[in-house]
C-alpha cells in the first residue's frame, strides 16, 4: 500500500477525529511567552491588592479623620473669637452670627466725626437703651438700624445714677413686658465688645459699689476705641452688659441695672 509522510490525514480520506481535532481551540502559549499574568500566578498578595486595592476599613478611617479635623477647625474658631486680646478685625454682624447671640444693633447719630455711640433694641422694640454719655442733652436723635433704615427717635428717659438713656422708635406705646439676660459677672471672666471693631477684653476689677471695669494687660490698647454704648456678651453670646467710659477707664453697666431702669419707666406710665 503507499506510504503517506508528513500529513494526518487518512488514506481513507478525512474521519470523525478530524473534525473534532478542527473545532478545539489551540493549546494555550507558555507563561514566558505571553505578555499578562493570571493571578494565580503572581501570588496571593498582589491578588488581593488587584481584587481589593482599598479596604473599607481604611475609608472609614480616612473619614473619621477629616470629621475631626473640621470639628476641631471650628473650636479652634470659636476660642479664638472670644479670647482676649487687643482691637480685632471681625464684622460685628459676624460675630453676632456666630455666637449665636440675640442683638439687634443701631447706631447714634453724632456731632463729632471720629465717635459713633451705639444702642441695643430690646427685644423686637420699639424701645432702644443706650448710655447717658452717648445722648449727652439731646432729646431727639437719627439711628440707623441694621437693616439699613434711619429714624428720628426720643430720648424717652435717662437715669442718672445708672447712666442708661432709653429711646423710643416711632411706634404703638410699648408693653410692660421686657426680658433682659441677667448674667453673672465675675473678675477675670472673658468678654467680646460689639461695635464697629470689635473687642476681645477680660474684666479688670469689679469694686465694691459694683463698677465693672473691662479691659487687657494690651499696652497699645486704647480705650476711646471702645464706642459709647457698645454692647458686651460673654463666650455663650449672651447679653451682659453696654459700655460706657468713666475717665481712662471701660466700664461695664450690667444687664441687671438696665432692666431696673426699664421696670421702673414702665412703672411711671
Amino acid at each position: 500500500s503507499p506510504l503517506f509522510v508528513g500529513t494526518n490525514e487518512s488514506p481513507n480520506g478525512p474521519g470523525p477525529d478530524d473534525e473534532r481535532r478542527d473545532v478545539l481551540p489551540p493549546a494555550p502559549l507558555p507563561p514566558h511567552e505571553r505578555v499578562w499574568r493570571h493571578p494565580s500566578e503572581i501570588g496571593d498578595s498582589l491578588r488581593r491588592d488587584l481584587v481589593m486595592p482599598v479596604s473599607m476599613e481604611s475609608v472609614g478611617r480616612g473619614v473619621a479623620a477629616f470629621s475631626m479635623s473640621v470639628g476641631l477647625l471650628i473650636v479652634v474658631g470659636l476660642i479664638l473669637l472670644a479670647r482676649p486680646s487687643s482691637v480685632g478685625r471681625a464684622d460685628a454682624a459676624e460675630v453676632i452670627r456666630l455666637s449665636g447671640a440675640d442683638i439687634e444693633l443701631v447706631s447714634l447719630g453724632s456731632d463729632r466725626r471720629d465717635d459713633t455711640p451705639m444702642a441695643v433694641m430690646v427685644e423686637q422694640g420699639p424701645l432702644l437703651v443706650t448710655t447717658l454719655a452717648a445722648v449727652g442733652d439731646r432729646e431727639q436723635i437719627r439711628v440707623r438700624l441694621t437693616d439699613g433704615s434711619t429714624h428720628d427717635v426720643a430720648v424717652v428717659h435717662v437715669d442718672d445714677a445708672s447712666s442708661i438713656a432709653v429711646l423710643a422708635l416711632p411706634d404703638d406705646d410699648p408693653g410692660p413686658a421686657v426680658s433682659l439676660p441677667n448674667v453673672p459677672i465675675t473678675r477675670g471672666q472673658e468678654v467680646v465688645v460689639i461695635s464697629e471693631r470689635i473687642h476681645r477684653l477680660s474684666v479688670m476689677s469689679i469694686a465694691d459699689d459694683h463698677r465693672v471695669v473691662i479691659g487687657t494687660s494690651n499696652v497699645a490698647f486704647d480705650p476711646y476705641a471702645v464706642a459709647e454704648g457698645a454692647p458686651v456678651i460673654d463666650r455663650s453670646g449672651r447679653l451682659i452688659g453696654l459700655c460706657t467710659h468713666i475717665g481712662d477707664d471701660v466700664v461695664l453697666i450690667d444687664t441687671a441695672s438696665i432692666s431696673g431702669v426699664l421696670s421702673s419707666l414702665f412703672e411711671g406710665l
